[in-house]
């Protein structure tokens, strides 16, 4: 499934261009998190690869990461189901 932000060529252009950029954060503010933290990937995401997905889950001390093997960037658009079924687990949790 093609998400709606990058349905024209200016935007696919602008997204790579931002991506490009990488991460211009404050690390140190991921790391900083102590919430329960979901975090879904697509385990074919080829925009952002899954590593990135692992990186977060180790910076974030109390995430939970749940990789879709199957699915792209967009794992809540590809299989709706799969990924609610997460989140309502997740939520359920004390």
């Amino acid at each position: 499934a093609r998400g709606v932000f990058a349905a024209l060529p200016e935007d696919r252009r602008a997204l790579a261009r931002r991506i490009e950029q990488g991460y211009t954060g404050d690390p140190a503010a991921i790391r900083s998190l102590k919430q329960p933290t979901l975090i879904l990937w697509g385990g074919r995401d080829r925009l952002l690869p899954p590593e990135n997905g692992q990186r977060f889950a180790k910076d974030i001390a109390s995430s939970r990461l749940v990789v879709f093997d199957d699915l792209g960037h967009v794992p809540q658009e590809e299989d709706p189901a799969r990924t609610v079924a997460e989140v309502r687990g997740f939520l359920k949790q004390p």
